[in-house]
């Protein structure tokens, strides 16, 4: 009887052992959710796939505001599928362009919450609905066309 209760014990043990790593990433996760929400990253962006909205009607410049509109930033979901954490650390600190134009707001926290919001950014592959979304597919490339009369 000592036996069994010993690998009762042992097993309680090693899936107790293995719950805690995905609840760590669950609440680093969470960490870098606040922190996007605390940034005000939501005065443009929202992550519909973990509940995340946009803040509509937040004040701002109106100079801001115009940038903003024709920018028209997008749902955050599945950004994770397109870069990874170095990529969004240098696009929030205006040293990544996209389109030859940077990101509209300098990230000024510090490098521990910098590194935290990037890797939550980067694990964000689901669509808008919280379901996972796989990586789109690039388009095939095109066979070198040949000369005429060979």
């Amino acid at each position: 009887m000592d036996r069994v209760n010993a690998w009762i014990i042992v097993a309680v043990v090693a899936l107790g052992l293995c719950a805690t790593v995905p609840l760590a990433r669950a609440a680093e996760a969470s960490k870098g959710a606040k922190l996007f929400v605390k940034n005000r990253c939501t005065t443009c962006h929202s992550v519909k796939a973990v509940g995340i909205e946009k803040k509509a009607g937040e004040a701002g410049d109106a100079a801001a505001d115009a940038a903003k509109a024709k920018r028209k930033p997008p749902d955050l979901s599945g950004i994770g599928l397109e870069h990874d954490a170095a990529w969004f650390s240098k696009w929030l600190q205006k040293k990544e362009t996209v389109e030859g134009k940077t990101h509209m707001k300098k990230f000024l926290g510090p490098a521990s919450d910098l590194k935290t919001v990037t890797e939550w950014l980067a694990s964000l592959k689901m669509d808008e609905s919280g379901k996972p979304k796989a990586a789109a597919e690039k388009p095939a490339e095109k066979p070198a066309e040949q000369p005429a009369g060979k």
